[in-house]
Formats: structure tokens, sequence, C-alpha cells
């Protein structure tokens, strides 16, 4: 689980770069997502602002963890579990990466091809993580935050 520097370089300096909060990448996000995948918004609750808030929670905890991924693989193997538990299946993952790397590119002053494989590394990476995670059976319950959002 790791990035090399100039990779972690362009991940940080691109969310730097972001022409919205956090929050409204996320909607983009989402917003993506479902249009892409309609069938995917049975998987969420209605209140698209919290998931929003969520995920732009656990986009900055990896931004700021790039250049130690590793930590993340705890939280990431128990997000990917709760997923599976909702209904999310391995194919998802492709359509969600495309929804991320879209939503950046449009909201990233400057984003260019490196940009995108890095952020897609980085994706690829997290996603690993979760589908391991996904594999050792499903769970229901509580959502979990990233360790140190919460703290």
């Amino acid at each position: 689980m790791r990035i090399d520097d100039a990779e972690q370089t362009l991940i940080r300096v691109s969310f730097q770069r972001l022409k919205c909060r956090p929050e409204a990448l996320s909607l983009d996000f989402y917003e993506r997502l479902f249009a892409a995948a309609p069938h995917l918004r049975r998987l969420f609750g209605e209140d698209m602002l919290r998931q929003a808030h969520k995920l732009s929670a656990l986009l900055v905890h990896v931004v700021e963890t790039c250049d130690r991924l590793e930590t993340l693989a705890g939280p990431l193997h128990d997000l990917g579990r709760f997923h599976a538990g909702k209904g999310v299946e391995g194919r998802h993952y492709a359509v969600v990466r495309a929804a991320l790397l879209d939503a950046l590119e449009d909201n990233v002053t400057g984003w260019t091809a490196a940009h995108a494989a890095a952020w897609g590394r980085v994706y690829d990476i997290a996603a690993t993580a979760m589908l391991h995670g996904a594999a050792s059976g499903g769970i229901e319950g509580t959502d979990p935050a990233p360790r140190s959002a919460t703290a």
C-alpha cells in the first residue's frame, strides 16, 4: 500500500486546487455515480448531504495520509465489509472509480493525466483493501468512519 513521492505530491496539490469544497466534490461524485449506475442509488440513504460529508472526510483523510496509506488498511477493510453488507459488489468498484476520477477532473484546476494516474492508483489501493474486507464477510451496522476523522 504505497505510492511514490511524486504521486503523493500530485494527490496533495490537486486537492488544494479544488474549485469547490470537498462536500461539493462528493455531491458531484454521487450525481455522476447515480447517472452511470442508477441501480446503486438504492444502496444509499436519503440524506445524501450526510453521505457527502462522510465521503469528504474520507477523501481528506486519504490526502493527509497518502504518504502512509498502510494506516488506512484497517479502516478500509472495515468499510469494505460494511459496504458488502449493504449490497455493494466487486463490479461496482469500477463505476465508483470512473465517477470519482471524472468528478475530480471537472473540479480540480489544472487537472492532468498525471493527476488522474495518481488518484487512480490511490483508489485502486483503497479498493483492494475494501474488497479484502468485503471478502471476509459483509456486516450490517454502523458505517465505520475514518478513525482520525472522528478524533
